[in-house]
């Protein structure tokens, strides 16, 4: 298995981790390697409930790292080329899930 196998699974893991914690959130984690960037990101039963989607943030946060993903519901990854994009990437995120939170989207 490669490292970045390992990152992925190991990331992918403690995001899966982190979500029970029962808040309605989604959890991104980014990790920028060899000029690129991977992220995972995982979501609770609660975040589904309010329709956050792993898998469509996962797509709102891609393009600014010069990326794409995907995923399921509850758990998505995707990854890019560009590491100085993570900043807007990750207020994408918040963007969306702030719309799908407070009823907006």
């Amino acid at each position: 298995m490669c490292s970045s196998t390992v990152e992925r699974t190991t990331y992918g893991n403690a995001a899966m981790k982190l979500t029970d914690a029962g808040t309605v959130a989604p959890m991104p984690i980014s990790f920028p390697a060899d000029g690129k960037v991977n992220f995972v990101v995982a979501t609770n039963e609660a975040a589904r409930l309010r329709q956050v989607s792993a898998g469509e943030v996962v797509r709102a946060m891609a393009p600014p790292v010069g990326g794409r993903g995907g995923g399921k519901d509850d758990v998505a990854q995707g990854g890019g080329t560009e590491p100085d994009g993570i900043p807007q990437a990750l207020q994408l995120v918040e963007a969306a899930v702030g719309q799908r939170v407070s009823g907006s989207a």
